[in-house]
């Protein structure tokens, strides 16, 4: 995506509140469902994510896993350091799941409950860390 939506703009039935973040695969805002009358997290893919098959694949896979949380789990990177954190939907407060030092986060996936958490960390998958109980 190349611009940014404006809080309150509109994009189908969704009515956008705020920014959450933006990452490799596309930028993540807080919406409104004018039609269900509820709060979403509406990421917004750019072109070359979506025509890459194995990209939808995984964007699929992380959608029908947060549609159970309320919440939007995202790694947020500083530098070279990358730490997980929820930000429930409702406008609650936001509050981190890990306190890593060094290395980035490389891929995550959640159980459908979001009570566990498996990462990969760093530029190969030697140090993958399960969190759990984390509700």
């Amino acid at each position: 995506m190349t611009k940014e939506l404006d809080a309150s703009s509109t994009l189908l039935h969704y009515r956008i509140v705020s920014k959450l973040g933006a990452g490799g695969m596309g930028e993540v805002y807080l919406a409104q469902d004018t039609k269900l009358d509820r709060k979403v997290a509406l990421k917004i893919l750019p072109a070359d994510v979506a025509s890459r098959r194995d990209r939808m694949d995984r964007f699929v896979r992380e959608a029908k896993s947060a549609a159970a949380l309320n919440a939007l789990v995202h790694a947020d990177r500083q530098g070279i350091v990358s730490n997980l954190w929820r930000r429930p939907l409702d406008g609650g407060t936001p509050s981190q799941l890990t306190d890593f030092k060094s290395l980035f986060i490389d891929s995550f996936s959640y159980s459908r409950d979001g009570r566990q958490f498996v990462l990969a960390r760093g530029s190969t998958t030697r140090d993958a860390v399960l969190i759990t109980d984390e509700k």
